[in-house]
């Protein structure tokens, strides 16, 4: 889900401009992927203040969980590209 990645970019950097430039997005696209999830969810991700936006408690959460499916993820790919040159 493009919105998830666009959210842990903008959790990881708590800056929209440099989550849009390590996707190759724009900040608009960035923007408006963070209100869908935060619209879906009923909550605010971001707190915005004065061009600023910082990770609230629930985004907090969210990005440790995001954070955590990633690296599963990740582990799972390792473990695949391992096993395709040990079979």
């Amino acid at each position: 889900m493009i919105a998830l990645r666009c959210f842990e970019a903008a959790a990881r950097f708590e800056n929209f401009t440099r989550a849009a430039e390590a996707l190759h997005l724009t900040h608009g696209a960035i923007s408006r992927a963070v209100r869908m999830l935060e619209d879906d969810l009923g909550v605010a991700l971001f707190e915005r203040r004065s061009r600023r936006v910082f990770l609230t408690q629930a985004g907090r959460t969210l990005a440790q969980a995001v954070n955590e499916g990633l690296t599963v993820m990740q582990r799972a790919t390792n473990e695949l590209r391992a096993s395709r040159g040990a079979g």
